[in-house]
């Protein structure tokens, strides 16, 4: 079986995207930055290694024991400034083409851009814009542990732990996934520049964030504006 970086490549370039892939590096959304002025829509950014990976503010990310999980930046290329709530909309689409992939598994979100299966996180995103004149370049950092997860972060797992073994993974079904995250991006990416979520994402939203065991309280309704509304208050997301 190839490993999880080598099917994303060939996945990309069959798909005739644009990619980078090198086997270490510090990360690839600080290697995107460097090349952002020369991307013309889209690039994805793929290593097996970040020796400076980061999460949310000054959170890093830890790599697995194992050079097997998907360490990627994915670079859009905007005429328009993305509203605020896209991270909501990014952690909805890796969710959903989650759910799509694997059903049998219990997903869930934690925001802001956590992905748990049961009460384990097995992905997180990290979503930066860069504006430069009329043009704006949001880079979408995903960690998604497939095989291997830290050791010492004991909230953390990998896919294959509720899978089961490795026979119950295929490349037809990392090939699926990617399709399907690739087109959910896409979409967010778009609605994203609408002034409102629509109905039904703020629905998916509020079953995925009280599906998480984590979640602090109740979430009784996400507004238009991708608010989190508690019966005590109301949350924006980008505070989170």
């Amino acid at each position: 079986m190839q490993t999880i970086s080598n099917q994303t490549i060939t996945w990309a370039r069959e798909k005739q995207l644009r990619h980078w892939f090198k086997d270490e590096t510090t990360s690839t959304n600080d290697v995107a930055k460097q090349e952002v002025e020369t991307i013309e829509d889209f690039k994805l950014y793929v290593t097996n290694w970040q020796t400076k990976g980061r999460g949310r503010g000054e959170n890093t990310w830890t790599n697995p024991s194992e050079r097997n999980s998907l360490l990627s930046t994915w670079v859009y290329k905007c005429n328009t400034t993305p509203q605020h709530f896209l991270p909501a909309l990014m952690g909805l689409s890796l969710l959903q083409a989650c759910k799509s992939t694997w059903s049998s598994l219990a997903w869930s979100l934690k925001a802001p851009n956590d992905c748990f299966i049961n009460d384990k996180k097995v992905a997180g995103l990290l979503i930066e814009t860069i504006s430069q004149g009329d043009e704006t370049f949001i880079l979408v950092g995903l960690g998604f542990n497939v095989f291997s997860s830290p050791e010492e972060i004991q909230t953390s797992s990998h896919l294959l732990d509720f899978l089961g073994d490795k026979k119950s993974f295929s490349n037809e079904q990392w090939l699926s996934f990617l399709n399907e995250l690739k087109a959910n991006f896409d979409s967010a990416i778009e609605q994203s520049e609408q002034i409102k979520i629509s109905e039904e994402n703020r629905d998916q939203l509020l079953e995925a964030l009280n599906a998480n065991p984590f979640k602090k309280e109740i979430y009784i309704e996400i507004t238009d504006q991708g608010d989190l509304v508690t019966e005590k208050e109301t949350i924006s997301w980008r505070d989170l």
